[in-house]
């Protein structure tokens, strides 16, 4: 088996289990994520985050993750983002980008993989609504840096092409994917 590079994720944040769809799709991959420092304070789940090494991050200090971020990077990890920030129940048109996942991209020189999670409707929602859907995750084609850096210009401005791309590139798989199922 060949050496894979670390890399960031990004995927929209529409259902609460999509951890383990990612955790499980990286296997044998170690995938590290990232979150609200408050999901790391939950009654319900903060040990849970705590135990899988979820990296926190401040509300009041966002960048202060970048150590972290990182270090998991040079032991060959991934980390995944959800870069709308909140769950969005529900939500097929992602929109709103948080910058950060992109910034750490070009910041450390590793590529950003769009991941676009379609919710599929299944039979008995016509009975039963909140049945939960069908989950289809896409990866997309990997984002390096390099194609987006341009010289004498700052890492932010790549980081923003970078970012409106996964974006984008994540918007239209989930309307091709829902045209067709």
């Amino acid at each position: 088996m060949g050496i894979r590079r670390p890399g960031i994720t990004v995927m929209n944040h529409c259902i609460d289990l999509e951890w383990f769809f990612i955790w499980h799709a990286a296997r044998p991959r170690y995938i590290r994520f990232v979150a609200e420092e408050a999901n790391m304070k939950r009654v319900d789940a903060g040990w849970f985050n705590w135990i899988m090494g979820v990296i926190g991050i401040p509300d009041d200090r966002p960048m202060t993750v970048g150590s972290s971020v990182k270090a998991a990077l040079g032991r060959g990890e991934l980390v995944h983002f959800f870069p709308e920030g909140v769950i969005k129940r529900g939500n097929q048109k992602p929109s709103g980008f948080i910058i950060g996942a992109a910034w750490f991209a070009c910041l450390y020189n590793v590529p950003l993989i769009p991941i676009s999670e379609i919710l599929l409707k299944r039979p008995i929602h016509r009975f039963l609504p909140w049945w939960p859907p069908r989950v289809k995750l896409i990866v997309g084609e990997a984002l390096n840096p390099e194609n987006f850096i341009r010289e004498g210009e700052k890492k932010r401005k790549a980081a923003a092409r970078m970012n409106q791309k996964a974006e984008n590139l994540i918007q239209e798989t989930i309307k091709r994917h829902h045209k067709r199922d």
